[in-house]
């Protein structure tokens, strides 16, 4: 992605810690609080603590002022709202 004056990059700046810790959990160094997606397809991880409900995750999306009520912002809201549902799950609540 482009946004006229180079690369644009979307983040929370925890990748790097996240994949420590999925690296040290799946070498059996402990357990870790990761993200259903992160690990729902390899063996090295199971569930340990399932009635644990963990911490609501908030996810931030940022528009100019003049622009949330665009046809557009609010089309890619709803969808990443779906998608991050999809993935991860419904909110605990």
């Amino acid at each position: 992605m482009s946004a006229g004056n180079g690369p644009v990059s979307a983040g929370n700046g925890t990748g790097f810690l996240m994949a420590g810790s999925v690296a040290a959990c799946g070498a059996g160094a402990g357990i870790a609080l990761l993200t259903a997606s992160t690990v729902r397809n390899d063996p090295r991880f199971a569930p340990v603590l399932p009635r644990l409900v963990p911490p609501a995750n908030e996810i931030w999306a940022v528009t100019h002022p003049d622009l949330r009520g665009s046809g557009r912002i609010v089309a890619v809201m709803r969808w990443l709202e779906e998608l991050v549902r999809d993935v991860e799950g419904p909110a605990a609540g």
